[in-house]
């Protein structure tokens, strides 16, 4: 009671499922000397209400763009693709933001993802660009999903204003570029095309010949060309689809390789050389280079100068030969960083290795020429022709196969994560 008021003391106590009705017993006081008071018995009855539970919003799981890719410098507005939500709610409906918006790439409009900049698509710099799309539902409450989305740039034939055009035939041509960016156009035929400018681009169709671009310039392949010669020192050359063939100059090159089965050589400085995707075949050359054969089953030289050879995924070759008798400045000391075990081979050349007799193929088929020891001490007296030292990884060739010293032979290389090495892990060539 509030006065002259009766008010609900606790709520949760009035279920119209349990008891309809209840109850009190009133005393009304006068304010008369004396006091006189009354008591009397008052009925409350409860009403039903719908008690049926608000049913509960349940979150979206995922978000999927119906396209994602989009070409270089399209207009802005260009339409990239529709958004769509799963939420088990199915009628709930959905709206979209960005959080983040590819550094200013891309628009979302509706459901709609939009090209906001097109002068920021640039497949040459490139070529994909993630961006953060957050869906919220109309539920109640509203719940959010935020999804990360990437979209591909696709490469389109850019012909720069004031380019000069060179137009070839269809058969074999010389192209030479002028000091200013140049555009070549071919129909066919094996071409050579000169690259002496950054501004400088190929159109060639494809299944046309087998061309070649000698650059003197940091330059990447088009697409239908397949060699790359380097001609400027300390410049880089990059690969794309094809089978490529590219070969550095000498100074101090970096290569990479592109999606195909790729041949690639350094020359006489400290060159980088990185195959890439496809089966590559990776020659260092004469300076203290790098070679990473990354994915596919690669072949990797380093050639004359201490080299560092990381062969990467699936099964790879470590190849030792300079196409003569060994001598230690024609080789130098190789560092192999991953060597896998019964997946990766070192292969010996017979030609430099003279002294081996087993015969080619896998393994030493004259056991005693292979030989394990734990120190470089014992490598020093050891009389098998390769010896490896499994405590520090050294690999020796000990060219007279004699008890002292070495002869004519000596370290070659250093297997760095010291593999337990057997005969069945060498190919002899």
């Amino acid at each position: 009671v509030d006065g002259d008021r009766i008010l609900v003391a606790n709520g949760s106590l009035l279920d119209f499922e349990n008891n309809t009705t209840h109850t009190i017993t009133v005393r009304t006081t006068d304010s008369g000397e004396p006091a006189e008071s009354f008591d009397e018995q008052v009925t409350i009855n409860v009403t039903d209400v719908d008690e049926t539970p608000t049913p509960s919003n349940n979150q979206p799981t995922d978000i999927s763009l119906d396209n994602n890719t989009v070409a270089e410098n399209s207009e802005n507005g260009t339409v990239v693709g529709t958004l769509t939500t799963t939420d088990s709610d199915t009628d709930d409906t959905h709206t979209y933001t960005l959080l983040d918006d590819g550094d200013g790439r891309f628009v979302v409009d509706g459901d709609r993802i939009l090209v906001a900049n097109g002068s920021l698509l640039d497949f040459e710099n490139n070529t994909t660009h993630t961006i953060t799309v957050r869906t919220t539902d109309s539920g109640e409450p509203a719940e959010s999903f935020d999804e990360q989305v990437t979209i591909n740039v696709t490469d389109v034939d850019e012909i720069p204003p004031n380019n000069n055009i060179i137009i070839g035939t269809p058969g074999s041509d010389l192209l030479t570029g002028t000091d200013n960016g140049d555009t070549f156009i071919d129909f066919g035929g094996d071409d050579i095309y000169i690259i002496n400018n950054s501004a400088d681009i190929i159109i060639e169709e494809g299944n046309a010949g087998i061309d070649t671009a000698e650059s003197s310039i940091t330059y990447r392949l088009p697409g239908n060309v397949e060699n790359l010669v380097l001609t400027g020192e300390n410049i880089n050359g990059s690969g794309n689809y094809e089978n490529n063939y590219i070969a550095g100059s000498d100074g101090d090159n970096k290569i990479l390789g592109g999606r195909g089965n790729d041949t690639l050589l350094g020359a006489s400085g400290a060159d980088t050389i990185i195959g890439g995707i496809g089966n590559d075949i990776l020659l260092g050359g004469a300076g203290n280079d790098i070679l990473e054969g990354r994915l596919g089953s690669d072949r990797l030289n380093g050639g004359a100068g201490n080299d560092t050879l990381n062969g990467g995924a699936s099964k790879d070759k470590f190849i030792f030969n300079s196409n003569q008798p060994f001598q230690v400045e024609d080789l130098g000391t190789d560092i192999i960083t991953d060597f896998q075990e019964d997946s990766d081979k070192i292969l010996l050349d017979r030609d430099t290795f003279t002294a081996i007799n087993s015969l080619s193929g896998e393994g030493f088929s004259i056991f005693e020429e292979f030989e394990v020891v734990s120190s470089d001490a014992q490598a020093e007296t050891a009389v098998g022709v390769i010896i490896y030292n499994e405590t520090n990884g050294n690999l020796f060739y000990n060219s007279d196969g004699v008890a002292n010293g070495f002869g004519g032979g000596g370290l070659f290389a250093n297997v760095t994560n010291t593999p337990e090495l057997e005969s069945s892990d060498f190919q002899i060539r």
